[in-house]
């Protein structure tokens, strides 16, 4: 049988220093549109979900960098129309930038692949569905998974048996 194969490529739309949703904000199950996603696969179907995560160094430079962005972003924020309009949008921005930055940090990446035995289709039907649930950890006022890359054939699959830190960018054990 001839395979057929995706594999995807997840970053975060903005720095990493503004937070995707951690386990505290979810009113359900997080995972159940994942799970749901997943029951829906064929027999001659395989999907595979990757977290590669490190942890961060702490030292004075990291301390020292995650200040002068959290300086920076304020500054910026000062000017993104946006925010006028919101009540206390400055505050929980400030609020989130700090939780996180005083967290123990990881360095990660994240990678979606399907493989489909019978249909060329299928992986990126499947990889698009993943994607989609894993969407249930977004925000519209911090941070958003965004696909970085996508890449066609089963010999793409080489950063999952490496599990390379492709592109990283910062985690907190609460996110």
């Amino acid at each position: 049988a001839e395979y057929h194969g995706l594999m995807a490529e997840l970053c975060l739309k903005r720095d990493s220093l503004f937070p995707l949703k951690d386990y505290r904000d979810f009113k359900g199950d997080p995972l159940a549109g994942l799970m749901s996603v997943l029951s829906r696969c064929r027999p001659d179907e395989q999907v595979f979900i990757q977290y590669v995560m490190r942890p961060q160094t702490d030292s004075g430079y990291l301390h020292f960098k995650l200040n002068l962005w959290k300086r920076l972003y304020s500054l910026r924020h000062i000017f993104r129309v946006k925010y006028w309009f919101k009540h206390d949008a400055g505050k929980q921005v400030k609020e989130a930038l700090q939780r996180k930055s005083v967290e123990r940090l990881y360095r990660a990446s994240m990678r979606v692949a399907a493989i489909s035995a019978e249909s060329p289709e299928s992986p990126a039907l499947r990889v698009d569905a993943v994607f989609g649930a894993l969407a249930n950890v977004n925000t519209l006022d911090f941070n958003q998974l965004v696909i970085r890359r996508v890449a066609e054939g089963v010999r793409h699959l080489a950063p999952f048996q490496e599990r390379a830190l492709s592109s990283p960018f910062l985690m907190s054990t609460k996110e």
